[in-house]
């Protein structure tokens, strides 16, 4: 079991960090209420579960190590990052609610595959699940375990980004979000562009 429990703890430690996803949601749920917060946060828990499974079946050590296409997810997730911070700023800027940036601007599938796609252009998630797997696999015997490292994972998922969606989807968070709105979108597009730099130029 300390192998199941390293693993979940990584996990948690993983995607209870600050960054842009967790602050998406965050924010979505402030401006445009549980359901649509919701919707963005299901599309990053499957990114993440994605690179879970290829990670599992050994297909993301692959993938990761192929130069090519890791330069590309680089860029394709750099890109996204400074995009979004950028209609962000220019939101800002223009005192107008940032719900007009690509990320708040839809609801159902369309911003299901925002979420989705925020975690899977990012390779540094497809590296946290390899460092999370070999973690616990020494441990593991059989493959049943494996399954229960990556149940466990997902109930984390759901808990931390489906709490999020909950926890300022809350009147007082709306209200507080109003008083601070120009702060709050700030953030959002400081965080994005950080983060889009970071990957950038990440090695």
């Amino acid at each position: 079991m300390s192998g199941i429990w390293l693993a979940w703890a990584a996990y948690l430690l993983l995607i209870v960090s600050p960054g842009p996803s967790n602050m998406a949601i965050a924010l979505l749920a402030m401006q445009r209420g549980r359901r649509q917060a919701a919707i963005f946060a299901a599309g990053v828990i499957t990114g993440s579960f994605s690179w879970a499974l290829l990670s599992a079946s050994g297909l993301a050590n692959v993938l990761l190590e192929h130069d090519t296409l890791l330069l590309l997810l680089r860029y394709l997730g750099a890109a996204y990052l400074l995009w979004l911070s950028a209609r962000a700023t220019r939101s800002l800027w223009r005192g107008t609610d940032v719900a007009s940036a690509p990320i708040m601007a839809d609801a159902g599938w369309r911003l299901y595959g925002r979420g989705l796609l925020m975690h899977l252009t990012n390779p540094k998630a497809g590296f946290g699940w390899l460092a999370i797997l070999t973690l616990a696999l020494p441990s593991l015997t059989a493959p049943s375990q494996l399954l229960v490292v990556l149940l466990g994972c997902a109930l984390l998922a759901i808990g931390v980004f489906g709490g999020y969606a909950l926890l300022f989807s809350r009147p007082q968070a709306q209200a507080a979000y109003q008083r601070w709105r120009r702060s709050c979108d700030g953030a959002l597009a400081l965080v994005c562009g950080l983060a889009g730099v970071r990957l950038l130029f990440a090695r």
